[in-house]
C-alpha cells in the first residue's frame, strides 16, 4: 500500500462544495446529552466496563506498518509500562477512563470510551494520534470515541461501522477525526466479534477487535453547533487496531 501519511493538501470541503449541508454524519453519543449510563429505576450502574489495549502495529497489504492511534506508554493503571507490558492499556473505572458497553436495547451494543481530564493517576491519560505521519511525533489527546454495536456481534461476525475521535487540538485543522465511508476515500472501520474468553473466577466475557480497514484513512470534520457538517478534510493516513475485553459488573480487572 502506498496511501501517504498526510494528505494535506486534500480539502474534501472545497470538492464538495456546494453539498456538504447535505451529508449529516451524526455527532457521537459521547458528545450528545443520554450517553450510556445506570438503567432508568436502577440506583447502580451495572452496565459491563472495557478493558482495551491499541496496537502498535498493524498488517496492512501483506507488511506490517505503526498505527497511528496509540496508548500513551501507560499500564491501566496510570503506571509506566515496562519492556512487554501492554503500553496501550485502558480499562474504564481506572485512572478516569470511562470504558462503558450497552447492553440494553435502547444503546445498540455500542461501547463508549472517554480518555483523559482526570489526574488521579499523575497526568490525565491520553492517546497518541500521529497525524503528521506514522514515524513523526504524535499529538497526545484527551479523546472520546463510540465504537459501534459491539455487544449485538454473535461469535465470529463482523461488521463495519463509522466511529469518530474527537477533541482534537486546532492543529488538526478540525474537531473530529473521522473513518467513515461517508467521506471517501476514508473508510469505516472492522469491528469483530472473537471467541469468548474465561476469567481465572470462571466469568465468562466477551471480546472483540476493531480495526480499520481499506484506506486506513480519517477525514478531518468540523461540525456546527447543532451538529450539522460545516466542512471536511484534511485527511489522514491512521490504521489502527484495538482489542477489547468485556468486565462484567461488579468490574474486577482483566486479565
Amino acid at each position: 500500500m502506498t496511501a501517504p501519511k498526510l494528505l494535506a493538501g486534500l480539502l474534501l470541503g472545497t470538492s464538495l462544495a456546494g453539498c456538504t449541508e447535505e451529508i449529516q454524519t451524526p455527532t457521537d453519543p459521547p458528545f450528545e446529552p443520554g450517553s450510556i449510563s445506570a438503567a432508568p429505576g436502577n440506583k447502580v450502574d451495572t452496565h459491563s466496563r472495557a478493558y482495551l489495549i491499541f496496537a502498535d502495529s498493524v498488517l496492512v497489504d501483506g507488511a506490517w506498518v505503526p498505527t497511528g492511534i496509540r496508548g500513551d506508554g501507560r499500564l491501566k493503571d496510570g503506571a509506566a509500562a515496562g519492556p512487554g507490558m501492554p503500553s496501550n492499556e485502558y480499562q474504564g473505572d481506572f485512572c478516569g477512563v470511562r470504558a462503558v458497553i450497552g447492553s440494553l436495547a435502547r444503546e445498540n451494543g455500542d461501547m463508549v470510551v472517554e480518555v483523559g481530564a482526570d489526574s488521579s493517576c499523575g497526568a490525565p491519560r491520553s492517546v497518541a494520534i500521529y497525524g503528521g505521519g506514522l514515524t513523526s511525533p504524535p499529538t497526545m489527546v484527551e479523546t472520546k470515541t463510540t465504537v459501534r454495536g459491539l455487544y449485538s456481534l454473535a461469535v465470529g461476525q463482523s461488521t463495519t461501522l463509522w466511529e469518530g475521535f474527537g477533541r482534537l487540538p486546532g492543529n488538526f485543522g478540525c474537531g473530529l477525526m473521522y473513518f467513515d465511508d461517508q467521506y471517501p476515500p476514508a473508510n469505516s472501520p472492522r469491528q469483530t466479534r472473537l471467541t469468548d474468553s474465561t476469567r481465572s473466577d470462571g466469568v465468562v466475557v466477551r471480546r472483540w477487535r476493531v480495526e480499520s480497514r481499506g484506506s486506513h484513512q480519517a477525514a478531518c470534520v468540523t461540525l456546527t453547533k447543532n451538529g450539522s457538517v460545516q466542512s471536511v478534510g484534511p485527511l489522514y493516513y491512521l490504521p489502527f487496531a484495538m482489542t477489547v475485553v468485556e468486565i462484567p459488573y461488579p468490574y474486577p480487572t482483566w486479565p
